[in-house]
C-alpha cells in the first residue's frame, strides 16, 4: 500500500478502486476529511475502506463504502474533546460526553471489525457535558452539563425523563448514582463567582424530588462520588477540599486538603480508599486510607488531570490528563508506575477515562474527539 506521501495531490481525498483481474482503475469517489497525512486499508470484504488522518491534532479515523465513498458512520461521535466517560456495568456500552454538548452511547457488544462500535447521540450540540453516570442496573444514564442541567435518559429508548434541574448559576453539574441506585447526586455552584457556595442534592431517582447533602462554607462543587458500600459521599469543590459525608445523616464527618480544584473522585472497590484529582501538578492524584486519614501521592502527570478511576480489583489506578498521557499507578503503598504512561500528547490532552468490569481495557476521552480503547498491562499480582 503506497504511503500517504506518496499519493498525487487530487486523490489525498479520494477512495481509489482498483480490478486486481483487469488491472483497471473503477471511478474514484471523492470522501469527505483532510487532505494531508492520509492511509488506508481496506476490509476483508471488500465493502469498505478505512482512511486515517493522523496529522495532529486532526487525527482521526474514517469508514467509507468502497464503491460510493459515503461514510459509514457519518456524525456518530463528538467534535470536540470528550470530557466525561462511563462503563455500563455489564461492560456492553459506553458513555461519553463532550465539550461539544453531545451524549453518545457507544455498543461495545457488536463491535465491526477494525472501526469504532456504533453510536447513538442522545442529545444535541449544548453546552459542555461535564459528567455521565450509568444507574448499577444499567438502564439508566445520567449526565450533567455545564449550564446546571442534570438529564436522566432510558438507555433502551434513549428518552430523556424530565429534567431535574436547569439552572444556569449552578453550573457545572457532576452527577453520581448510590449503588443501589435509588439516589443520584449532583453538585452545583458558579465556578465564575468568587462568592458563590455550592451544594450537594440527592435525588430520589423515582419521584425526582431532592434533599441537601452538603451546604454552607463550601466552594462550587466539581466532582462527587459515592462508596460502592454505600455508606460514604464524597464531593470535591473548586476551593481544592474533598468532603467526605455520612450518606445516612447526610452530615460531613472528615475533609481532605488537595490544594487545587477538584476534578475527580473515585473510591476503591472495598471502600476503603478514597482518591482525588486536581486542576494542577505537584502532584495532581492522591490517595487517603478513609479509616487512618493517611495521604499517599501518586506523581507523575504535568498538568491538570480531569479523568480518574479504580480498576474493579481495586489494585489500581487510571488517570488522564491535559499534558496529554494516562497513567496507571499500583494502589498498594509505595509503588510507582510500574511502565511508561500511554502518551496521546502528540493528539491533544486525555480527558475522561471509564474502565471496563473485566479491568482488562482502559476507555480514553481525547481532546480531537476521539475516544481510545487502551488494552491494560498485565497485573503482576494476579
Amino acid at each position: 500500500m503506497a504511503g500517504p506521501h506518496d499519493l498525487p495531490a487530487d486523490q489525498k481525498r479520494a477512495v481509489t478502486r482498483c480490478d486486481v483481474e483487469k488491472g483497471k482503475v473503477s471511478p474514484t469517489p471523492e470522501v469527505k476529511g483532510p487532505r494531508d497525512v492520509m492511509c488506508g486499508r481496506l476490509s476483508r470484504d471488500g465493502r469498505t475502506v478505512y482512511l486515517m488522518n493522523y496529522d495532529p491534532p486532526e487525527a482521526r479515523l474514517g469508514a467509507y463504502d468502497a464503491v460510493t465513498g459515503d461514510e459509514r458512520f457519518p456524525n456518530a461521535g463528538h467534535a470536540a474533546m470528550v470530557w466525561a466517560m462511563a462503563v455500563r456495568p455489564d461492560g456492553r456500552m459506553l458513555a461519553s460526553g463532550g465539550n461539544d454538548g453531545r451524549v453518545c452511547l457507544w455498543d461495545l457488544g457488536t463491535q465491526p471489525e477494525g472501526f469504532a462500535p456504533p453510536a447513538r447521540q442522545l442529545t444535541g450540540p449544548g453546552r459542555r457535558v461535564w459528567s455521565v453516570a450509568f444507574s448499577p442496573d444499567g438502564r439508566l444514564l445520567a449526565s450533567g452539563s455545564i449550564d446546571g442541567s442534570v438529564r436522566v435518559w432510558d438507555v433502551a429508548t434513549g428518552n430523556v425523563v424530565p429534567e431535574l434541574c436547569t439552572d444556569p448559576t449552578q453550573a457545572p453539574a457532576p452527577v453520581a448514582f448510590s449503588p443501589d441506585g435509588l439516589t443520584l447526586a449532583s453538585g452545583s455552584g458558579d465556578p465564575s463567582n468568587d462568592v458563590a457556595r455550592g451544594e450537594v442534592l440527592l435525588w430520589d431517582v423515582r419521584t425526582r424530588q431532592y434533599k441537601v447533602a452538603l451546604k454552607g462554607n463550601t466552594k462550587p462543587v466539581l466532582s462527587v462520588a459515592f462508596s460502592p458500600d454505600g455508606r460514604w459521599l464524597a464531593a470535591g469543590d473548586l476551593s481544592g477540599w474533598v468532603h467526605l459525608i455520612d450518606r445516612a445523616s447526610r452530615q460531613r464527618v472528615h475533609t481532605f486538603p488537595l490544594g487545587r480544584p477538584v476534578t475527580g473522585l473515585a473510591f476503591s472497590p472495598d471502600s476503603q480508599t478514597l482518591s482525588a484529582a486536581g486542576d494542577g501538578p505537584d502532584p495532581p492524584v492522591r490517595l487517603w486510607d478513609i479509616a487512618t486519614k493517611r495521604e499517599r501521592p501518586l506523581n507523575g502527570h504535568t498538568q491538570p488531570v480531569p479523568g480518574l478511576a479504580f480498576d474493579p480489583g481495586g489494585r489500581r489506578v487510571a488517570a488522564t490528563s491535559l499534558d496529554g498521557t494516562v497513567r496507571l499507578w499500583d494502589a498498594a503503598p509505595g509503588v510507582e508506575p510500574s511502565r511508561p504512561p500511554f502518551d496521546f500528547h502528540h493528539i491533544g490532552p486525555t480527558a475522561g477515562v471509564a474502565v471496563t468490569p473485566s479491568g482488562r481495557h482502559l476507555a480514553v476521552g481525547l481532546g480531537n474527539g476521539l475516544i481510545a480503547i487502551l488494552r491494560t498491562p498485565p497485573d503482576p499480582a494476579r
